[in-house]
């Protein structure tokens, strides 16, 4: 019999990106997941220039240039995407990949042995489960948001400047949660209230009533089953993930190595991984028909030292009170924008996300300066055990 090229196990965006992927460059791909036709139901936003030249452009339903409130408005000179989401799931078509309709119970790097207790081979394992297969700490932080969908001039929100079309943080009134209130394309707009980062993370009720607070007049369903990465009901968006894995090093897994959010694609401060699991599908697919090792692949030196730093950015955000957080982005949004890029898209950028942390830290006053060098050194809770300085400096 002959050995698949690559397995891929998950049917989500990064999974069938890797799928899609693979079968287009001639590898023999074999796809698992219980519920492989799934409609995928997010809302998936990602900054343009991050997204790969091989997506096609009917995948993008609006985009915009990105407005922030720090709490002063600033419009910054990034274009931000909404990408259609049945578009994206059909422009991903599996022509060419084996679906098998299967629950996996153990991933190793070369094969999978099912729930029915069968064995599936190949010359690559790859794991794109989620972050939520992937066993996340009990304590790790995490990002909750609550979203209305609402038509465009419908609501109070819409008192706007007119090219307020892509509002990624609107920190007013300065509650510790945010405003992510974007178009859609259609007529439509989704306005969520967020919490970014928290351990615990601001409850799903909670948004749901400063959801209400934002957008007068407007009915919220109730939010229902808690726990999904994302979902749309009824009109209503809820989301809760966790921003880290159970381990602080995710190119250090025991079993198949992981892609996607679950293999540390998303960036632990601010929650993003579609658009880098995107683009990071051909370099999977490239270490496989090398027969090279994936997790080298994804994982260089530089990616590694980015990932542990923006953990430490993600350490800061959870100890700043609510107006320390809105003086924080302030800050962070007065630097340059191709300093802001190093550090929100450069996931092997060390200079640039070095750059960036610094230029915030220096311009804080020093309370928080010395708030966050303690939590710096102390690391996540969830990870306290192996994200000291010491381990930080070791064991890359």
């Amino acid at each position: 019999m002959r050995v698949k090229d690559l397995l891929v196990i998950g049917a989500g965006p990064a999974g069938q990106a890797i799928a899609h992927r693979g079968s287009a460059a001639g590898l023999d791909v074999t796809l698992i997941d219980p519920h492989p036709d799934r409609p995928w139901q997010a809302t998936y936003g990602a900054w343009a220039d991050e997204l790969p030249g091989w997506l096609p452009g009917d995948c993008i339903a609006a985009t915009g240039p990105a407005v922030v409130y720090t709490p002063g408005r600033k419009v910054l000179d990034r274009e931000y995407a909404i990408l259609d989401t049945a578009a994206l799931q059909s422009a991903l078509d599996l022509a060419g990949v084996r679906i098998v309709r299967a629950r996996v119970a153990h991933a190793y790097t070369t094969y999978v042995t099912v729930a029915d207790g069968s064995i599936l081979y190949a010359r690559a394992v790859v794991d794109a489960r989620g972050i939520a297969a992937a066993d996340p700490a009990e304590n790790a932080p995490e990002q909750t948001a609550v979203g209305i969908v609402v038509a465009h001039g419908g609501t109070g929100v819409e008192h706007r400047p007119a090219d307020d079309r892509m509002v990624v943080m609107d920190w007013r009134p300065g509650t510790g949660t945010f405003a992510y209130s974007v178009d859609l394309g259609g007529g439509r707009r989704l306005v969520e209230e967020t919490c970014l980062a928290g351990a615990p993370a601001v409850d799903i009720d909670e948004l749901s009533r400063r959801l209400r607070d934002r957008v007068p007049g407007v009915s919220i369903p109730a939010p229902g089953r808690r726990g999904a990465r994302s979902r749309v009901s009824t009109g209503a968006e809820i989301v809760r993930f966790p921003l880290v894995g159970a381990t602080p090093r995710p190119w250090h897994t025991a079993g198949a190595p992981r892609f996607g959010a679950a293999g540390g694609l998303m960036h632990p401060a601010t929650g993003y991984s579609l658009a880098q699991s995107l683009a990071m599908a051909d370099t999977v697919v490239d270490a496989v028909r090398r027969g090279a090792d994936v997790t080298r692949a994804l994982w260089p030196w530089r990616a590694r030292c980015v990932y542990r730093l923006r953990v430490m950015g993600l350490a800061a955000l959870l100890v700043l009170e609510p107006d320390d957080l809105v003086l924080f982005f302030d800050r962070f949004f007065a630097l340059p924008e191709s300093t802001q890029r190093g550090y929100l898209s450069g996931r092997d950028d060390l200079v640039g996300t070095c750059k960036a942390m610094w230029g915030v830290f220096a311009s804080l006053p020093l309370r928080l300066k010395s708030t966050i060098a303690r939590t710096s050194l102390a690391g996540l809770p969830a990870h306290r055990r192996t994200t000291g300085l010491l381990a930080r400096l070791s064991g890359w």
